[in-house]
């Protein structure tokens, strides 16, 4: 539940929750997400805050809940100190606190001091090490020696109560500070922010990330750097990486994007971007010193910093502008020049239909994959721009005309050497685009390089012998208008990409006569090329969403979901109308090519009303072994329910989150 902010406000609210104590980047998002519903939490009389800087934006925050009986408190104190060793309450209602929060007195029989770097005490009012001694003092790491030896010393201050009670260790925190005039601990950053620092409430040592980044590399990294940027609630980390000599570009470019996901640490540890130096700058003293463009990561805000790959020609000025919706749904004219260097397509020598999918390990592409497998005319099926941890899952379905690539989207040529993304181009009769990052809350700027240039590339390789492409949309994509609609709040990054995709494509078919169809997922009430075969009924979906839930044990909290609407469609309906376009592309492989959208809308809609009324039918003993099972996340629920043989896809949902909707 710690993850779900607005199940967490709830929660303060319905059982009368007292006391809470949480950090200031956990504020923030209960907050964002549940400020209306907090307003009502009137037994709330305590909140502690602890573990990251406490920001006037957070205690303004507090402040507009207008809850007369909360009061706030900064606390300070690692967990080697057994957590809270200061505290001090704060006139959050007041103007008077400044963005500089004092950490408060010393809780009782806890023992403070500020040192210098020989570790001597420093006068009062000077900047120092602080040091913690007391009972709650912990005996050190586990299984960590030499850790231990360094952080917890022998306190040669302890008082002579101290020493008598055992306690005689104290905690070098690493953190900077100074003692007021009125005994108050005043905190002033990390004594060296090069090893370890504080993220999100997590203390994060940066030489573990850096280990970790040379040893995920296996040999093509000699030297990694990272470094925290941002302020306050909104730290993040950045990697700085040297290549072995001889490292091709597309190898350095697909390292980049894949490290930060594949290194062994937690989420919180992970580098939200990493850049290739060609060598590590240094200064006088032949220390490790920032790259003249990590100081525009300060300035630039961060969904523009992450979106860009610095080199010598990058234009940091206009990096952080607002995007150019013309530009991007423009097609690249080195690809639009390829139409010069061929003709129109040929038929595979081989025999047979040859498939190129891209997204093979989806839900429905699983599906696709064995159905193709099993039609007399498809000879081949390349996957391509197949992740590791989905590489032996492709393998162990063992369909005897599927041969996997490994790759990424992100990837120049998806991954694939020049060799094999040239053969593929002239040998793939049809190529069925189903890959994509749909991340559901991302910009736009974050998925561009997943969801816009894999289309990019793809058309490259389409553009060899006219090739034809399947791409499969987004219904929402039909309330879009102009690529200036594209900037409207409701418009999230995911539903951009598609339509973004969806004009490259468009422009693919007319210069370079490449055959398109897309596929617009929609909901059951909107236009429908397939009415009248068979419509999915809500009962239909509601019946097998419980067998699903007794066959798995669990169920989801639909109850959760009356704000949000769901299409679900079959999955073996989609499956087959993609199949026979397959067939319909090959067979027709003559002309100037053609543009197509089919609106796949045969699908049952379940939305506020459905969700709390077609679950409740009376009467229904299903239903009433549906209310018995244990409860987990919705996402989680439907993932499970793939695996297990769920026989539908949600072809079409609109979230809504409190003012936040989301749609795809």
């Amino acid at each position: 539940m710690r993850r779900d902010a607005k199940a967490i406000t709830q929660l303060i609210v319905d059982k009368n929750i007292e006391y809470t104590k949480a950090t200031p980047s956990e504020y923030n998002s209960w907050l964002w997400v549940g400020t209306t519903t907090l307003r009502e939490a009137r037994n709330w009389k305590v909140a502690g805050v602890g573990g990251e800087v406490i920001s006037r934006s957070l205690l303004d925050a507090l402040k507009s809940l207008e809850l007369a009986q909360l009061r706030v408190f900064s606390d300070y104190g690692p967990a080697e100190a057994t957590l809270s060793s200061y505290r001090i309450e704060l006139d959050y209602k007041s103007d008077s606190v400044t963005e500089r929060v004092l950490l408060g007195l010393h809780l009782p029989i806890v023992s403070t001091y500020i040192v210098d770097q020989n570790r001597q005490l420093v006068p009062l009012g000077w900047l120092g090490e602080i040091l913690i001694g007391g009972p709650g003092i912990s005996s050190g790491y586990f299984k960590q020696p030499d850790l231990t030896a360094e952080k917890f010393i022998p306190d040669q201050f302890a008082s002579i109560n101290h020493a008598e009670h055992g306690w005689t260790t104290v905690f070098c925190s690493g953190d900077r500070g100074r003692v007021c005039e009125d005994g108050s601990l005043l905190f002033d950053g990390r004594i060296s922010e090069r090893t370890q620092v504080k993220l999100r409430g997590f203390r994060v040592e940066l030489s573990d990330i850096e280990q970790s980044i040379l040893d995920g590399a296996d040999g093509l990294v000699t030297s990694a750097v990272i470094t925290v940027r941002g302020q306050l609630d909104l730290k993040f980390l950045v990697g700085h990486l040297i290549f072995t000599p001889g490292i091709s570009a597309e190898k350095r470019e697909s390292l980049l994007r894949l490290l930060p996901r594949q290194l062994p640490v937690p989420s919180y540890m992970c580098p939200a971007m990493l850049f290739a130096l060609e060598e590590m700058p240094m200064t006088s003293h032949d220390g490790h010193m920032e790259a003249i463009w990590t100081l525009w990561c300060s300035v630039l805000p961060r969904e523009a910093t992450m979106s860009i790959r610095p080199e010598k020609e990058t234009d940091f000025i206009s990096a952080g502008d607002p995007i150019d919706w013309e530009s991007e749904s423009r097609l690249n004219t080195d690809l639009i020049n390829v139409i010069e260097q061929t003709g129109t397509r040929a038929s595979n020598e081989n025999g047979g239909v040859h498939v190129l999918v891209t997204g093979a390990s989806g839900f429905i592409s699983r599906h696709v994959l064995k159905q193709l497998n099993d039609m007399e005319e498809i000879s081949r099926i390349s996957c391509v721009a197949v992740r590791q941890k989905s590489f032996n899952l492709l393998l162990s379905e063992s369909l005897s005309k599927v041969e996997v690539y490994k790759g990424d989207l992100t990837s120049p040529s998806l991954g694939l050497s020049a060799e094999h993304f040239k053969t593929l181009g002239q040998q793939a009769d049809v190529i069925l685009h189903r890959g994509s990052d749909r991340s559901f809350w991302n910009p736009y700027r974050l998925l561009r390089s997943t969801n816009e240039g894999s289309t990019k590339e793809l058309l490259r390789l389409a553009a060899l012998r006219k090739t034809p492409v399947i791409f499969i949309s987004s219904g929402a994509v039909e309330n879009i208008h102009s690529v200036s609609d594209l900037s409207q709040a409701d418009v999230t990054g995911y539903l951009a990409s598609k339509y973004i995709n969806e004009i490259l494509l468009k422009e693919a078919q007319k210069t370079l006569q490449v055959p398109v169809t897309i596929i617009r997922m929609l909901d059951g009430a909107t236009k429908n090329d397939n009415a009248g075969h068979n419509p999915v009924s809500r009962s239909e979906v509601t019946d097998a969403i419980c067998r699903m839930g007794t066959k798995l044990g669990k169920r989801f909290q639909h109850e959760d979901l009356s704000g949000s609407s769901m299409s679900f469609a079959r999955v073996a309906d989609l499956s087959n109308f993609i199949c026979s376009e397959v067939q319909r592309l090959h067979r027709e492989n003559h002309g100037s090519g053609e543009i197509r959208y089919h609106y796949h809308a045969n699908s049952a809609c379940l939305n506020g009303e459905g969700w709390c009324t077609l679950f409740g039918f009376e009467g229904s003993a299903l239903y009433q072994e549906w209310r018995k099972l244990p409860v987990i996340p919705v996402t989680t629920w439907f993932g499970e329910a793939k695996k297990h043989g769920f026989e539908y896809l949600i072809s079409s949902q609109v979230i809504k989150l409190n003012d936040i909707v989301s749609q795809r």
